[in-house]
């Protein structure tokens, strides 16, 4: 089992030197838990966990995951999406060495109405 550090309710930017951050945007400000998952975790068990954990109501929200590289001096690698089993299974394997944090980022659903 491996602790996965979740931060929530916040989106990736660029700072003023270049660099791709992690930007809170939730009413407290910095919102961030922890999860304890195994090499064998699915993406959408995750997906489900997580959003048990924040109370979403999925009809209504969709949840984006990223992360980011430990900190580079020459460049700036972007945010990694993750959006399959394997580029879950690459961060908890990551997480085993580096402690590097899941971000996850709620986007409220567009309603269309149909005329």
């Amino acid at each position: 089992m491996t602790l996965l550090t979740i931060c929530y309710f916040g989106e990736f930017e660029k700072n003023d030197q270049g660099q791709w951050t992690w930007k809170w945007n939730g009413v407290n400000g910095e919102s961030f838990a922890a999860l304890h998952v195994s090499a064998n975790t699915s993406y959408t068990e995750l997906y489900h966990d997580i959003g048990n954990l924040l109370i979403l109501d999925s009809s209504e929200y969709d949840m984006e995951f990223g992360f980011l590289f430990p900190s580079n001096t020459y460049f700036s690698v972007p945010p990694v999406k993750i959006t399959s089993d394997m580029q879950l299974k690459w961060l908890i394997e990551l997480n085993e060495k580096h402690r590097t944090p899941l971000c996850n980022s709620c986007m409220e659903r567009s309603t269309c109405e149909q005329t």
